[in-house]
């Protein structure tokens, strides 16, 4: 009776985390992001070479079916900061891990396929040549709504906005404002986390393979 009650319990548990994996859907949003080295006064707009960051707030949460949230955390600018200094790396660490990364495990992190639920993007940009920032402006602008279709819903669309416009000035000139929200689906991340950890472990074998038949070749 025990042993019946134990694997009842395992099978709920079970099924109860399949059924969380599937219809589960990870959300990201960047709140009030801003970064710019324009300064503005009553004359006129100045460049600096220093960043200059507003204090921007990310939110993190889990949801079932997209309404029933079960997991949330918020993180401000200051946190992000703290976390991204514990986890600093150095420039060696850095090209380890870039010699590690492969076009199959780019390809499967594409796989994923984020969805952007809300944009609201300002985007003001100015280089040393006026022909430059002149051409530049309309491209960026091309370039988004061509990828915007492959990554906006049609539900979402009318969450999209962005606005990109030119600043004549000496200089390379960046001023931009950002509220996104992004949402992926679970199992996706899951599906590409086993299959870049599957080809790591199968390139490890062949490594270990050939090693051992050099090995007996000597012998």
């Amino acid at each position: 009776m025990v042993l019946v009650l134990l694997f009842c319990t395992i099978l709920i548990i079970a099924i109860s985390l399949f059924f969380l994996i599937i219809f589960s859907t990870l959300k990201i949003e960047i709140k009030n992001f801003k970064t710019s080295n324009l300064t503005t006064n009553k004359e006129k707009s100045t460049f600096t070479n220093s960043k200059k960051y507003s204090k921007y707030e990310v939110n993190i949460a889990l949801e079932i079916l997209n309404k029933l949230k079960y997991f949330s955390l918020n993180l401000n600018s200051r946190k992000i900061k703290k976390i991204t200094l514990k986890m600093h790396l150095d420039k060696t660490k850095i090209k380890e891990l870039e010699r590690e990364i492969s076009i199959s495990d780019i390809k499967e992190v594409m796989n994923i396929k984020p969805k952007i639920s809300y944009l609201d993007l300002k985007l003001k940009l100015g280089i040393d040549d006026v022909l430059l920032t002149t051409y530049s402006v309309p491209i960026i602008s091309t370039l988004i709504s061509i990828l915007l279709p492959y990554t906006v819903e049609k539900e979402d669309v009318n969450n999209i906005k962005y606005e990109v416009k030119p600043i004549y000035n000496n200089g390379n000139v960046y001023d931009m404002k950002l509220n996104i929200g992004v949402k992926i689906k679970v199992i996706k991340i899951l599906n590409a986390v086993y299959k870049i950890y599957k080809s790591k472990k199968d390139k490890n074998k062949k490594k270990m393979y050939k090693l051992s038949k050099i090995g007996t070749y000597y012998q």
